[in-house]
């Protein structure tokens, strides 16, 4: 699944201001990631909102992951590296030294670049915080990054329910 997948995906079982969901997907709130429970959820979109205050940013108008990450982690946080230096992955959080980076291949595509920062962030964030960071949680966090719920809303005022339109805002 592309990263613009998992956020539209995401996007489309977000509930919305006054019990209205995008495309009547309102009862499948519970089901946004196959083994997430709903408290869980709840809680990862709370961490999400953390992550931003703690980058000194605003959900409402969403940055760029590699931001949040050299906020959160230096000014150095991600690398990006040639293919051969991650062959069976895209990315992978790494420690060297004392440091936590979050290291890249360089031909991942455009497409999903920002989710594939956004759930190695993921990872990073929720290990300090002492929460589950299952594969799960953080493509949870990740779309929750990419994608704040107050971004979303506002996305959805202006363009309406279409998701192909809601993806690229």
């Amino acid at each position: 699944m592309s990263a613009t997948d998992r956020v539209v995906n995401r996007l489309s079982r977000m509930q919305i201001s006054h019990g209205a969901c995008v495309e009547s997907e309102c009862s499948e709130r519970e089901e946004l990631a196959e083994d997430l429970l709903a408290p869980e959820a709840e809680a990862l979109e709370g961490v999400a909102l953390s992550v931003y205050a703690v980058a000194h940013e605003d959900p409402a108008d969403p940055v760029s992951p590699v931001r949040l990450a050299r906020a959160l982690i230096g000014s150095d946080a991600v690398t990006i590296v040639p293919r051969h230096a991650l062959r069976t992955t895209w990315a992978m959080l790494v420690r060297i030294g004392d440091r936590a980076h979050i290291v890249v291949r360089r031909d991942v595509p455009e497409g999903e670049l920002g989710h594939t920062i956004a759930h190695e962030l993921a990872h990073w964030v929720l290990r300090r915080e002492g929460m589950r960071d299952s594969e799960e949680a953080c493509d949870y966090l990740a779309a929750a990054l990419v994608a704040p719920t107050s971004a979303f809303r506002r996305a959805l005022a202006l363009l309406g329910p279409k998701l192909a339109k809601l993806a690229k805002a």
